[in-house]
């Protein structure tokens, strides 16, 4: 019953986030201020991307990569196009996971309120910031999570437990670093390398 609710609400938001964003584009193009964007190159990144998206690698730091070295997306345009991209991708695969996956409901749904807030919460300030602060914060921010994945590679953390939910202390820092891991979303971080690494420490 909370899997079936769960993915009705995904669509609902999905549907709205469609008609935002068709009417945001319609609105800009009125404006004459749509900036161009060559669509096959950003199209074929994204589908690879989001593939490997479903394996739990991630696809902001794939993305960001490629933007990046063939000079598709401006620097100060990149959180943005980051997460606007990524909507309709992600609930499909969360459509497609949430009832295959076995987790404490009230873990996830609490870990992705979280997240959420930490988006929402980071969109109000990271929209200032000018193109060379987003490029450090970026940097700053993949040399940290590069250096979680690395440590985790190399059996620095433990692999992980069977524990299909968290509580306590452990549920509290989870929903603190899911937060902050919400926020970095903004400035072109994806959640799910951090996020799992956090997961896996605590069991």
């Amino acid at each position: 019953m909370l899997i079936n609710l769960l993915r009705l609400i995904f669509i609902i938001c999905a549907l709205s986030f469609i008609f935002m964003l068709a009417q945001a584009w319609w609105q800009k193009r009125r404006q004459g201020s749509l900036e161009p964007t060559p669509f096959w190159p950003v199209a074929a990144i994204g589908f690879a991307a989001n593939f490997l998206d479903t394996l739990g690698v991630g696809s902001f730091a794939v993305k960001t990569a490629c933007y990046k070295q063939f000079k598709l997306i401006d620097d100060r345009l990149l959180p943005g196009t980051l997460n606007g991209q990524c909507v309709l991708p992600t609930v499909t695969q969360s459509l497609i996971f949430i009832g295959v996956v076995k987790v404490d409901p009230f873990t996830l749904i609490s870990m992705m309120i979280a997240a959420a807030a930490g988006a929402a919460w980071g969109a109000r300030h990271v929209a200032s910031f000018d193109r060379q602060t987003i490029r450090l914060v970026m940097a700053i921010s993949l040399l940290v999570v590069a250096g979680l994945i690395l440590a985790g590679l190399l059996g620095l953390f433990p692999v992980g437990g069977d524990a299909m939910g968290l509580g306590g202390y452990k549920l509290a820092i989870a929903l603190l670093g899911n937060f902050i891991f919400g926020v970095l979303m903004n400035v072109g971080i994806g959640l799910f390398a951090p996020c799992m690494t956090l997961v896996y420490l605590l069991g």
